[in-house]
């Protein structure tokens, strides 16, 4: 079986990252698969003797101190998930223009995403996106508008780039409050392959009760602990939190945090998420 990865071929590269993540032999060759390469990305040299409040000012890393009194770092995070509808993709956009305008589709989305985190159980995506329409007097023909135009998503500019820079050294996949039909078609306007897609209607419940990060997770063969979470939206960073995933919050619209559950960091846009990772 080809361990490359394409758009059409999700579990595939998910089961090849896994193996050659495991350095256990291969079913098909029998021969021992090396673990690939992170140096340049998850991992730092090794670092003279640093206080323990410096180190906790780090949360991108573990560290451990071996005989010799030197500390090396040890990578935390061998692989990043994704919100998908608003960390990588400009869906917000897209939801004004079917509305009509910015605050009638902001009024939507907002109305829309009460109601699905608030949901628990899967229910169809679109009868979500349908309620939230009545809820806010706006034309029911527009949720069936927004699906038709599902492919004009489009993703936030540095986007592709920082996930390809990722891909290069760690899994990546995305965990989105969509149907599985949407959430392949969203996925696939990012323009870089996944390792991981999971839809709410995969995992039978939406963000943020935790089965969707899990089942992201146990998909990678990792533990929640060495997962780094991008959420796009508030409601993430207790849902992530909660299923044991640091949370990195890319608040591209300025929404209101929650003080609660506070993320590792904060930014307004993706271009800095390399760099907190191999910072240290």
């Amino acid at each position: 079986m080809s361990c490359a990865r394409s758009p059409a071929t999700w579990s595939r590269g998910a089961q090849c990252a896994a193996r050659a993540g495991s350095g256990r032999p291969s079913a098909a060759t029998g021969a021992t698969a090396a673990p690939p390469n992170r140096d340049r990305l998850l991992t730092d040299t090794v670092h003279e003797p640093r206080t323990d409040a410096v180190a906790s000012a780090n949360p991108g890393h573990r560290w451990s101190a071996p005989p010799g009194g030197h500390r090396h770092t040890v990578p935390r995070y061998d692989a990043v998930l994704f919100d998908l509808l608003s960390a990588l993709l400009d869906s917000w956009s897209l939801w004004d223009d079917v509305a009509g305008d910015e605050a009638t589709g902001r009024r939507w989305r907002h109305r829309y995403l009460a109601i699905t985190y608030a949901t628990g159980a899967y229910v169809p995506y679109e009868d979500l996106v349908a309620r939230a329409a009545a809820d806010e007097g706006l034309d029911p023909g527009l949720p069936g508008e927004l699906v038709r135009r599902w492919d004009e998503l489009a993703p936030w500019p540095e986007a592709p780039g920082v996930v390809a820079a990722l891909a290069e050294h760690a899994r990546v996949g995305v965990v989105t409050n969509c149907s599985v039909p949407l959430g392949r078609r969203a996925a696939a306007r990012v323009g870089v392959p996944f390792d991981v897609v999971v839809t709410a209607e995969e995992a039978g419940a939406y963000k943020p009760r935790p089965t969707a990060y899990l089942r992201a997770a146990d998909e990678l063969g990792l533990a929640p602990d060495r997962v780094l979470f991008v959420a796009g939206s508030r409601y993430d960073l207790a849902g992530a939190a909660g299923a044991g995933l640091d949370v990195w919050w890319h608040n591209r619209v300025g929404l209101d945090g929650d003080p609660d559950h506070p993320p590792v960091a904060e930014h307004p846009t993706l271009d800095v998420l390399p760099g907190f990772l191999t910072s240290g």
